[in-house]
């Protein structure tokens, strides 16, 4: 029971690989974009024919970790460092944003969050004119109510 299991779990990531491939800029000669042809040829031929390494390392992801990935990328946050995602950055970063928002759907069923329209970093860091502009507001605040004091 517990190899049939093992054996369902490794035939899924299998799919799921192909599927992430298809999306990828290296599945870009598929006939079938969706990549669901491809992978059904490849696991059910004889000696089923495994995806390319990279992506089946993304689909051994926690379900969870894969849609984190795709998140923090709407939302334009740092993706974080490890291998994982550095092969998404590559391949699904620059990904067209219909292709992207399609396969996001199929991956995990529902619609992909909007995207953020610049970084959280971005947002959270004053510019040098920002800040400048807040001092002078504050240097006239203070030099208007020391001269109403000294009436």
């Amino acid at each position: 029971m517990r190899k049939a299991c093992e054996d369902e779990q490794a035939l899924s990531q299998n799919f799921l690989a192909w599927i992430l491939y298809a999306f990828s800029p290296q599945g870009k000669g598929l006939t079938d974009t969706t990549g669901v042809g491809k992978a059904v040829k490849c696991l059910c031929a004889t000696q089923p024919e495994l995806a390319p390494n990279k992506f089946a390392r993304l689909a051994k992801l926690d379900p969870q970790k894969l849609q984190d990935l795709f998140d923090k990328d709407y939302a334009r946050d740092d993706l974080g460092k490890s291998i994982e995602a550095d092969i998404y950055k590559t391949n699904f970063v620059q990904l067209d944003p219909e292709r992207k928002s399609d396969l996001y759907f199929r991956l995990f069923g529902k619609d992909n969050p909007k995207p953020a329209t610049q970084s959280k970093k971005r947002a959270q860091v004053k510019t040098f004119l920002e800040l400048q502009k807040e001092k002078v507001r504050a240097e006239r605040e203070a030099n208007l109510k020391l001269s109403e004091s000294q009436k």
